[in-house]
């Protein structure tokens, strides 16, 4: 009997440590963080932990960077809801207002494509871009999802922005060793 508990005891100790090793209990993966706010924002990002977490405010929008030293940044903001206006309209809206933010702004039209998150293939577009700021070249990735949590309420436009010094860019998103950003696409989720 006493080697049938101790057996079982022994277990379920194995159960509740491959458990552990999974996540911290409240669905953040393993070595990632919590990057939105659950009172504040209507989807869930995980960041790496090393990762700094720089937006504080009630809003839904997440900004975070990589490190002081690393020259990167990953951010989601919420647009209002679009009527009759497609991807393609409302990236070129914004590429009027990047022409004025930076002193060049070069969009890769080649980029456009479906957009993957968290393993799904969602009828988001992928955008990238090549811009110059003072003296600083930067690269940058942008999602575009729609999503609607009721038919009411009429769908958002969430962004996801990937930026980086251009010749930096490549470290975290596209690095056989190193796939941060796709990782991270791959554990957003909407609340």
């Amino acid at each position: 009997m006493k080697k049938r508990i101790l057996a079982l005891c022994l277990a379920l100790f194995a159960v509740m440590s491959l458990a552990a090793c999974s996540g911290n209990g409240d669905g953040t993966p393993d070595g990632f963080q919590k990057a939105s706010l659950d009172k504040a924002c209507s989807y869930e990002l995980y960041v790496p932990e090393s990762w700094v977490v720089s937006s504080g405010s009630e809003t839904d929008y997440t900004m975070t960077s990589i490190a002081a030293t690393d020259p990167c940044s990953l951010s989601v903001a919420v647009v209002d809801t679009l009527v009759d206006q497609t991807y393609d309209t409302y990236w070129q809206e914004k590429q009027e207002e990047y022409k004025k933010l930076f002193d060049t702004f070069t969009p890769d039209e080649a980029s456009a494509q479906g957009a993957v998150v968290n393993g799904s293939n969602w009828d988001g577009r992928r955008y990238l871009f090549n811009a110059t700021y003072g003296e600083k070249e930067y690269r940058c990735m942008q999602i575009f999802i729609p999503h609607s949590s009721s038919l009411v309420e009429g769908y958002r436009l969430y962004v996801v922005t990937y930026m980086a010094q251009k010749d930096h860019f490549d470290t975290h998103y596209d690095n056989e060793q190193d796939q941060d950003i796709a990782t991270i696409l791959s554990y957003f989720k909407f609340r």
